[in-house]
């Protein structure tokens, strides 16, 4: 059954262009312990996860990502950062771009987010959050609240009241929002 219907992610491409599609790439990881390593390509997966189902961000496929990211590094296709950001926007079919770093040591970390939007690469909106390490969970989900607050019109001053809400919380929140604002408030 597995042969005739085929592998369970689809290779089929991605429309270019398609308004709010984020992609969320490799982190740079500054840190002078090892163990940190995984988060580089791991913040991949756990922030589109918490991203995923906005009305602010229709995620693409982490694989389909990393694929455009590695194969563009290995190709020298993108030589300057800019490029390469480019290069895996349109692999990828992405008019956004969430790009971030991560710093600390073992015991703490500080996360720190950018929404680029492309072509172009300007910043849309950025987020940083900072705590124990141990906390990793509770830190991306924070990073991904604002993320997600900012991207969905709430004002800086209020992002503070986003703090340990979950992301699919914001994600109700700001989908009924913006059904009141198109006159649906049934929705």
């Amino acid at each position: 059954l597995l042969m005739l219907l085929g592998p369970a992610r689809s290779n089929a491409p991605v429309m270019p262009g398609q308004p709010g599609m984020v992609a969320v790439v490799p982190f740079r990881v500054h840190d002078s312990d090892s163990s940190m390593a995984w988060l580089r390509e791991g913040m991949v997966e756990l922030l589109t996860m918490r991203l995923a189902g906005s009305e602010a961000f229709g995620d693409v496929e982490p694989g389909r990502v990393l694929t455009a990211w590695n194969g563009a590094a290995s190709s020298g296709a993108g030589d300057a950062q800019e490029e390469l950001l480019q290069h895996v926007a349109d692999e990828a079919g992405a008019t956004l771009i969430v790009q971030g770093s991560i710093s600390g040591t073992s015991d703490h970390l500080t996360l720190a987010a950018w929404v680029i939007g492309m072509p172009g690469g300007r910043t849309k909106a950025q987020a940083s959050v900072e705590g124990p390490a141990d906390s990793l969970p509770i830190l991306v989900d924070r990073l991904s609240a604002k993320l997600l607050g900012l991207a969905g019109g709430v004002e800086e001053h209020r992002l503070a009241s986003l703090d340990g809400v979950s992301p699919a919380a914001i994600r109700a929140f700001l989908a009924g929002r913006a059904a009141f604002r198109r006159g649906r408030p049934d929705q």
